[in-house]
């Protein structure tokens, strides 16, 4: 039993005992008088449970870092104020250590209106619930959109993007560890890059991505890094209608990058070119990550072949065909029937690469099959440099089929730029091939020293491992399985282990990256401000005044007594003789 309910009880057992006591009495005007006892025990339990009343909506200013001193000096003295660490308090804010304290100490709280670079990760969660409104201050010049794979394979094009804000008309440098310029992007009329770099052996690369204005001048220097694995071999096979210069190059590259080649060439009719396991059924298949195939190696292919092409790709299998020359009529309908409409067009066949940097593969012409494609889902796989495409993919079942139609890419290496030909095939390798590995734990967002990170993908078992290879145990989300959290306290590569696994994250340094910080806050408070009052919050209450109980149960209890004593002393007066 609670404690209203106790004492309730207490007082109407009272109330019912001095009730008993008066009607003994037989004195005059006892009905009120019991009455009396009731409405005092109602009013000592109202003072000492006073009942609930709806508060009115208010509305809360919070200071977060970032904010200006033109915003400091445009505050409303008479709005409430807090500020949250890390900010100079004006006059009229009240310090709190979270938000999470300030809705406690202020219940009547429903709209929140932001005041700085946004709220932190510690205090978003709480601010879900209420109506968010803000006021950012403007971000520093620098990069504050960026996106980067944090970790790929040996062998793989590494591909940098994003935005750079406070400056227009400049470019975007990538440099590697030895400041050497690796690549090299102009802003868009957005301010949006792209810049890239091959990676080709196992550990972490490093590099360094500088934004520079129209003048040269260096706006921002970030150091960024990528996680390189060696990773396994892939197992391709390659089946052609003829042998070409193409080929020659491309099996030459596959055999350096440590390709698992399974080759079947025609020569003429009746003879081919083997070259490791070549089959073409379902044990073959079942083995192998990549078939690459031409439209004469397909037209040569039985009808049982091609169903057990079908079938490895709906488990997973990657295929990419290459246009060679002219399609059969056959040939074009069956890959119709695998999702690609390929139809001869007239177009000029001479491209270009994009530009990646200044190199020796910027004035090297290719040529490409004059072939319109058309899927109804397909991504690019590859565009040239004017952004027409020269081969996409689309997905099938588990695995993906690829239409390649770029000609001659061998020409790279004749012109000195062997790596670029190898980021062309590696990156079309590594799109379609099959996926083997179960996907790794990933941040929710990117991660910042002294903020809360939130990684999901992982068992209850999983600890975090800093650079200095300190270990702690991931906090579990009870809401969301599968997410957890932890608090990094230094920049640099962390560790998520899991038993004998192990993922790689990266955490930033606010102070290396201040406009990517401020831009990841800034989002991050929009996100949550969509997000409000979802579930709806229930109406705040609080506590009535007790003394306007306490003032009625003493003039009631005053008026009661008074009543008894005149009583008394009406009773107690001799008679008159």
């Amino acid at each position: 039993m609670n404690a209203p309910l106790l004492i309730g009880a207490a007082l109407l057992a009272i109330a019912l005992i001095a009730s008993w006591r008066t009607w003994r009495l037989r004195r005059s005007g006892r009905i009120w008088r019991i009455a009396a006892q009731f409405v005092l025990a109602a009013l000592l339990y109202l003072v000492f449970h006073p009942p609930q009343r709806p508060l009115a909506d208010q509305m809360l200013v919070v200071l977060t870092p970032g904010i200006t001193v033109t915003q400091r000096d445009m505050l409303d003295p008479s709005i409430r104020t807090v500020s949250l660490p890390g900010v100079v308090p004006a006059a009229s804010a009240e310090s709190v250590p979270d938000l999470a304290t300030a809705l406690r100490r202020y219940p009547a709280i429903r709209r929140i209106h932001v005041v700085g670079a946004g709220l932190p990760a510690r205090d978003r969660d709480v601010a879900r619930s209420r109506v968010v409104s803000m006021d950012f201050s403007t971000a520093p010049a620098g990069i504050s959109e960026l996106h980067a794979p944090a970790e790929l394979k040996a062998g793989s094009t590494w591909r940098v993007h994003g935005r750079v804000d406070g400056i227009t008309e400049g470019n975007v440098e990538l440099l590697d560890r030895a400041g050497r310029i690796v690549s090299r992007s102009a802003l868009d009329a957005a301010g949006r890059f792209n810049v890239d770099a091959a990676v080709r052996t196992a550990g972490i690369s490093r590099f360094v991505i500088r934004a520079l204005a129209a003048d040269e001048q260096v706006v921002e220097e970030m150091p960024v890094e990528v996680v390189v694995h060696a990773g396994d071999a892939l197992r391709v096979l390659l089946i052609a209608g003829a042998v070409d210069a193409e080929l020659k190059y491309l099996r030459r590259w596959a055999v350096d990058a440590g390709v698992e080649l399974g080759v079947r060439m025609a020569i003429s009719r009746g003879i081919a070119l083997r070259d490791g396991v070549a089959r073409i059924d379902a044990e073959s298949l079942g083995k192998s990550d990549l078939l690459i195939a031409d439209e004469r190696s397909w037209a040569a292919m039985s009808a049982i072949e091609k169903d057990a092409v079908q079938e490895a790709a709906q488990q997973g299998l990657g295929v990419l065909l290459r246009v060679t020359g002219p399609i059969p009529t056959s040939v074009r309908k069956e890959w119709e029937a695998l999702g690609f409409q390929v139809e001869a067009a007239e177009i000029g066949r001479a491209v270009m690469l994009p530009t990646l940097a200044a190199g020796p593969d910027e004035t090297v012409e290719l040529a490409r099959r004059p072939v319109a494609v058309a899927a109804d889902d397909a991504a690019p796989l590859l565009v040239a440099g004017d952004g027409t495409a020269l081969a996409s993919w689309r997905a099938h079942g588990r695995g993906r089929i690829g239409v390649w139609w770029l000609e001659e890419s061998y020409r790279l290496v004749l012109a000195g730029n062997a790596a670029r030909f190898g980021m062309l095939w590696s990156e079309a390798l590594r799109t379609l091939a099959r996926a083997n590995a179960p996907s790794p734990p990933s941040l929710r967002e990117r991660a910042w020293i002294d903020q809360r990170a939130v990684v999901c993908g992982v068992g209850e078992e999983a600890m975090i491992e800093s650079p200095d290879r300190v270990r702690t145990a991931l906090r579990n989300d009870p809401l969301t399985p599968g997410c957890a959290a932890f608090w990094p306290t230094q920049a640099g590569w962390h560790r998520i282990v899991e038993g004998e696994s192990h993922t790689n994250i990266r955490v930033h340094d606010p102070l290396q990256a201040p406009a990517l910080a401020h831009a990841d806050t800034v989002q991050s408070t929009r996100r949550v401000a969509l997000g409000a009052r979802e579930p709806p919050l229930a109406v705040a209450t609080a506590a009535a005044p007790r003394w306007p109980f306490f003032l009625a149960w003493l003039l009631v209890a005053a008026t009661v007594w008074w009543s008894e004593r005149r009583t008394v002393a009406e009773t107690d007066a001799p008679e008159s003789s």
